[in-house]
C-alpha cells in the first residue's frame, strides 16, 4: 500500500499573522553557543533559599507590631502594669501643680525618666530653661501647659517594653582557589579537547549531583562536539536547577532555533508572562502581602499621624495590585502543563530521527524529529517508545535516541540488536 506523505511542521509563511507574535521579539544573532564558565559555582544543587532571607525583615517588623498590638489592647486587660500605673499617677500629680515653674521642673524630670532623647523631652527642657532659669522667670501660658500634659499622656501610652534582637544573616563569601579538576577541564577546553573536559566534569561528580553552572559547562562540551540533542538536555537540566541561568537559557534558545526543535510554543499572554522570571512574580506577590499585613498593623497600633496616612495608602495599593500578582503566578506558563517533568524525554540524537506509526523500523514515517525536541512518553514496548510531542503529534521512536529530563526517571535499558538500522 502507498505510504502517506510525512507530516511537516507549518512554516512561518503558512502561519496566520495573529500567531506570529513571537517573531516581533528581537533574537540573538548567534552563530555558536557561549563558551564554558571559568568561575562556576561548584557546590551541588544551589538552591534559591538565600533569596528568601529578606522575609526575615518584614517578619520581624510584623512580630514587633503584633507584640505592640497585644500590649496596647490585651495586656492591660490581663494584668495592671505597676510601673506604668505609678507613672500615670505621677503624671496626674504633675498636672495638678498650681505653679507653672514647679510644673515645668516636674515635667522635665518626668520626661528625662520615661522619654529620654525624644523631641518632647528636648522641648520641655527648653521651656524649663527659658521660664525657670532665664533672666526673669515667667509663667507658662495655660494653653501650652495643657498641650504639654496631653503630649506626655500620649507618649506614656506608647511606651512598650519590647526588646528586639536583630540577627543579620550575611553569608561569608570566601575567595577560594578553583579545584584542580576544574582547572584541568578548562585547560582541555582551551585545547578544544572537549571530550577530555567532559570526562573531567563527569568524574568530579560521581553521584551526578551537578550544580547549574557545571550542567551548563557539560552541555557546552556536548555542543562543541556537535551533539546538540544532549547539549540541550543538559541546558534544560541546568534551568531546572537554576531557572534564571542566563547562559543556559541563551544557548538553549540558539540550539532550538538552529535545529528546529519541537518545543512548547508560547503565544499571547503566555509569551508576555514568560519574559519575566516566575521568581519575580512570587517576590512581588510576597512584597504586597507583607505590605498589607504591616500597614494594617500600623493602622491599629499608631496614633493618627502621617505614618498612619501612609499605611492607609499602602493598604489601598496592595489591595488593588494583589489580584494581578496572584493571577500572574497562577497563569504563569509552565512546561509542566504539557506533562510532569518526570515524564519528559529529550531527543538526544545528534541528527534528526524519524518517528514512525509502529514500533518497528519498517513502519510508516510520521515526522522527522529534530534533536533537542521534547516529548511525553505514553508507552514503552521493548526498544521503542510511543511519544506525544509538544505539537500534539504522536509516534514511535527508538529509545536509544531518548534521554529522560530527570536523571532518576530513566527508560528501560534494552540493548539494541546489532546491525539494525534506524531509517
Amino acid at each position: 500500500p502507498a505510504q502517506s506523505p510525512p507530516q511537516t511542521t507549518p512554516t512561518p509563511q503558512d502561519t496566520p499573522p495573529t500567531i506570529q507574535r513571537e517573531q516581533s521579539i528581537p533574537r540573538e544573532n548567534m552563530t555558536n553557543v557561549l563558551g564554558l564558565l571559568e568561575n562556576p559555582r561548584l557546590e551541588p544543587s544551589p538552591s534559591s533559599s538565600p533569596n528568601h532571607l529578606w522575609h526575615l525583615v518584614p517578619a520581624a517588623i510584623t512580630l514587633i507590631l503584633l507584640i505592640r498590638l497585644f500590649t496596647i489592647f490585651a495586656l492591660p486587660k490581663l494584668r495592671p502594669n505597676p510601673a506604668k500605673k505609678a507613672a500615670q499617677q505621677e503624671l496626674r500629680t504633675l498636672g495638678k501643680l498650681p505653679d507653672s515653674i514647679e510644673f515645668l521642673k516636674a515635667a522635665s524630670r518626668f520626661a528625662q525618666q520615661y522619654m529620654q532623647n525624644t523631641d518632647l523631652q528636648q522641648r520641655i527642657d527648653a521651656l524649663r530653661d527659658t521660664h525657670c532659669y532665664g533672666p526673669q522667670q515667667s509663667d507658662l501660658p495655660s494653653s501650652t501647659r495643657s498641650d504639654l500634659t496631653q503630649q506626655l499622656q500620649q507618649a506614656l501610652k506608647s511606651i512598650t517594653p519590647i526588646i528586639l534582637v536583630a540577627l543579620l544573616l550575611t553569608p561569608l563569601v570566601r575567595a577560594e582557589q578553583p579545584p584542580q579538576w576544574h582547572q584541568d577541564a578548562l585547560a582541555f577546553s582551551q585545547q578544544e579537547n572537549y571530550a577530555a573536559s567532559l570526562t573531567t566534569y563527569l568524574n568530579a561528580y560521581p553521584d551526578q549531583d551537578f550544580p547549574a553552572d557545571i550542567l551548563y559547562n557539560i552541555g557546552t562540551c556536548y555542543a562543541k562536539q556537535d551533539e546538540p540533542g544532549t547539549a540541550m538536555l543538559y541546558y534544560r537540566r541546568a534551568l531546572l536547577t537554576d531557572p534564571e541561568h542566563a547562559e543556559a537559557a541563551q544557548n538553549l534558545r540558539f540550539l532550538e532555533r538552529s535545529h528546529g526543535s519541537i518545543i512548547i510554543q508560547r503565544r499571547g499572554l503566555n509569551l508576555l508572562l514568560s519574559q519575566v522570571p516566575l521568581d519575580t512574580f512570587y517576590t512581588i506577590l510576597w512584597v504586597l502581602v507583607w505590605t498589607f499585613i504591616i500597614a494594617s498593623l500600623i493602622v491599629f497600633t499608631s496614633q493618627p499621624s502621617r505614618l498612619r496616612l501612609i499605611a492607609w495608602v499602602c493598604i489601598a495599593l496592595s489591595t488593588i495590585l494583589l489580584p494581578f500578582a496572584t493571577a500572574s503566578v497562577l497563569l504563569y506558563p509552565s512546561d509542566g502543563k504539557f506533562c510532569e517533568k518526570s515524564q519528559v524525554a529529550v531527543i538526544t540524537s545528534p541528527t534528526p530521527t524519524m518517528a514512525r506509526t509502529g514500533a518497528s523500523n519498517s513502519a510508516d514515517q510520521v515526522i522527522k524529529v529534530p534533536p533537542g525536541s521534547i516529548a511525553r512518553i505514553l508507552e514503552q514496548r521493548g526498544l521503542w517508545a510511543y511519544l506525544e510531542f509538544s505539537n500534539n503529534t504522536r509516534g514511535w521512536l527508538n529509545t536509544r535516541h531518548l534521554t529522560m529530563l530527570i536523571p532518576q526517571a530513566s527508560l528501560e535499558q534494552i540493548t539494541p540488536v546489532e546491525g539494525e538500522s534506524e531509517l
